[in-house]
Order: structure tokens, then C-alpha cells, then sequence
């Protein structure tokens, strides 16, 4: 299985149970469901007065749809122009495989001593489950 056919599996595994979840709460809680159902509808016209006043937003989304396929099928490529062009700039770039890799390199540099840590709010590190991982270590 090529990167790009798991990155792709790893998505769609998360978004599915993330939807489960939401429709599961939904299911359950009178509140919620008047909620989403409120914020569909909220969206819905919110697309389209947007639309009416931009409708050059169309070709902007395919521009940027042909950009992400575009990034995709090159990713390998751009994630080493990406680390290069970091490390030209005095930082320093690192890889990870998979979110155990990620987590084994964040606590490398971290280090073994335990130590209160502030992280800015990552998608990425919600994924990764990186907090947990550092309490698991024993940092706050």
C-alpha cells in the first residue's frame, strides 16, 4: 500500500469515527440534534449569499481542489522541498511515519526530564494523541 493510499485510509478511519461519535451524541440528545439541524440550515444559506456575491468562489474551489490532488500525487517531493527549505532557514525538520514515530521523536527532544509542557491546539497532535502520551512520560 503506497504513503498516499494510507494517509488516505488513516483520514477516512478518523473522520468515520469522529462522525460516529457525533451522530452517536446526536442520536441521544434532543439538544444537539436541534443544534446541527440549526447549523445545516445556517450553512446552507450562508453558501449560497456567498455564492451570489462571489460566484467566482466555484472556480476557486476547483483551483484549489486541482491544488490538494496536485500535493497528493507529489507529497514525497514537497515534503522534502518543505524540510530542506527549514533547515536553509537555521530550523530544523523532522519525519515521522506514523503518529508512534511523531510521538518517539517529540519525547527524544524533549528529553527525559519531566517538565511542564504548553502546545499550541494541533489537529495534528489531537491525532496523534500526543498529550497523552507525554503525560504517559510523566510531563504536565
Amino acid at each position: 500500500m503506497s504513503e498516499k493510499e494510507k494517509a488516505t485510509k488513516e483520514f477516512k478511519e478518523l473522520y468515520n469515527n469522529y462522525m460516529a461519535e457525533l451522530i452517536g451524541d446526536g442520536a441521544l440528545n434532543e439538544d444537539l440534534r436541534e443544534a446541527i439541524s440549526r447549523a445545516k440550515t445556517s450553512y446552507r444559506n450562508n453558501l449560497k449569499t456567498s455564492l451570489e456575491a462571489f460566484p467566482e468562489s466555484g472556480e476557486y474551489m476547483e483551483k484549489a481542489q486541482k491544488i490538494k490532488e496536485y500535493s497528493i500525487d507529489h507529497m514525497e517531493e514537497l515534503v522534502e522541498q518543505t524540510m530542506k527549505a527549514v533547515e536553509r532557514n537555521h530550523g530544523k525538520a523532522y519525519l515521522a511515519k506514523d503518529a508512534e514515530d511523531a510521538n518517539r521523536i517529540i519525547s527524544e527532544i524533549i528529553g527525559k526530564e519531566k517538565i511542564t509542557i504548553v502546545k499550541g491546539k494541533s489537529l495534528t497532535s489531537e491525532e496523534t494523541h500526543l498529550r497523552q502520551h507525554l503525560q504517559k512520560e510523566g510531563h504536565e
